[in-house]
């Protein structure tokens, strides 16, 4: 929406198969991701990984520093999310929650019927609005969760639902409760992923193809070129022979 930035074509999307079009109301969201492939890389100044469950249980020992960077509102008054242009991207910052963490956290408040979680083995972010942190609002879904170490980012997971209250309420005090974004296991995310860079390996496997052909062709007509100027050359000399011999 930037006025002269670069933009970038999209040449395919992939969505998992087993996806379902989320039911919220019934806490129902299947592997609601997709792997974008672009015409052209853009230029990245970090390397970002996926992390390994060993990592993820790493971060939660160590209570590292999860952040996330989203286009998303910063308060429930700037609905609807449409009305603005040009936001500036935030960050939040929090830590990682075990699996048996989240559930212990559902476990404490009243508003959330726990028993109802049917995501087994899903980590979570919490957003403690007494700490007075920053909170996941509209816009922000789809967000990626990542540890920075050694300047590589290890991605946990994309921002989704956390069934407390309303994520980034107007007014604050009618919302007493922490939020919570679920991080879904990734490995539909990484099979996307395989299924992208076979794709995009064939297709430069194609364009190479097509590029050596172009320039074959380029060359065998250079040649061909070449041959006949020095055909006519000789054949303008033997001519011009001919006519002093005479």
């Amino acid at each position: 929406t930037i006025a002269g930035q670069k933009q970038y074509k999209v040449k395919k999307v992939l969505i998992p198969s087993t996806y379902t079009k989320p039911d919220y109301a019934n806490n129902i969201i299947n592997d609601d991701n997709a792997v974008i492939i672009l015409s052209e890389d853009i230029p990245m100044t970090k390397r970002a990984v996926f992390a390994t469950e060993e990592q993820m249980q790493r971060f939660v020992r160590e209570k590292s520093k999860v952040e996330l960077v989203g286009y998303g509102i910063t308060h429930g008054s700037q609905r609807p999310v449409t009305t603005i242009n040009n936001r500036a991207p935030h960050k939040l910052t929090s830590t990682l929650l075990s699996p048996q963490e989240v559930l212990a956290f559902y476990r404490k408040y009243p508003n959330v019927d726990w028993k109802k979680i049917n995501k087994p083995g899903v980590y979570g972010i919490v957003q403690h609005r007494e700490l007075q942190q920053s909170h996941i609002c509209d816009g922000d879904s789809g967000s990626v969760f990542f540890v920075e170490e050694n300047n590589v980012r290890y991605v946990l997971g994309t921002t989704g639902l956390g069934m407390v209250f309303n994520n980034c309420p107007p007014p604050e005090y009618a919302y007493p409760f922490p939020s919570m974004s679920w991080i879904d296991p990734n490995s539909k995310l990484r099979d996307l992923i395989k299924t992208a860079e076979k794709i995009v390996e064939e297709d430069r496997k194609k364009e190479f193809a097509a590029a050596e052909e172009i320039r074959l062709a380029a060359e065998l007509k250079a040649k061909q070129d070449t041959e006949a100027k020095a055909a006519a050359e000789l054949k303008a000399k033997q001519d011009a022979e001919a006519e002093a011999k005479i």
